[in-house]
């Protein structure tokens, strides 16, 4: 009994090893992001959100990478400050999509650099700029400043590299 729980757990421990290591066909240049925002609008009070995105490797070139993005946001609610009577709250929601282009510095830190457009509640063009530390090949995380149309955001993000 005991020799076929550790040939089990040899087996299931190998087996997950190999999973890490080779992702499913096509998904090698590709990953998943989750983080918070700390969103900005003038006449608002900060609000604390979230964003979602997935992301594809297109091209590299020595030091520099490059991808694209397709991501949503979620500002939660502003608040009027200094508060205004009849007027309320309100938040911006919307998907957005950029390219992206990433600069390693060394094995850990990579300069980030991003424009692409909003198309949600505040539709327009974006740009940002930040860094990413590498914790392992496949998992970052990352600090950026990005600018919409009407807000700005500081943002912590939890990437994930499927390697």
């Amino acid at each position: 009994m005991k020799k076929t729980a550790l040939a089990l757990a040899l087996s299931l421990g190998t087996t997950m090893a190999y999973a890490q290591q080779q992702p499913p066909p096509g998904m090698e240049n590709m990953w998943v992001g989750a983080g918070l925002s700390l969103n900005q609008l003038s006449g608002f009070d900060d609000s604390l959100g979230m964003q979602v995105f997935v992301g594809h490797n297109l091209a590299a070139f020595g030091q520099i990478r490059t991808g694209v993005e397709l991501g949503y946001m979620d500002t939660r609610d502003f608040d009027p400050d200094p508060p205004v009577p009849g007027v309320g709250s309100t938040s911006a929601q919307g998907v957005w999509a950029s390219a992206l282009g990433a600069w390693a510095l060394n094995e850990r830190i990579d300069l980030l650099g991003r424009l692409g457009a909003d198309f949600g509640d505040d539709d327009g063009l974006l740009w940002g700029f930040g860094a990413a530390y590498r914790f392992t090949p496949q998992m970052h995380l990352r600090g950026e400043y990005v600018q919409r149309d009407t807000i700005d955001s500081l943002q912590a993000n939890f990437v994930y590299f499927f390697r």
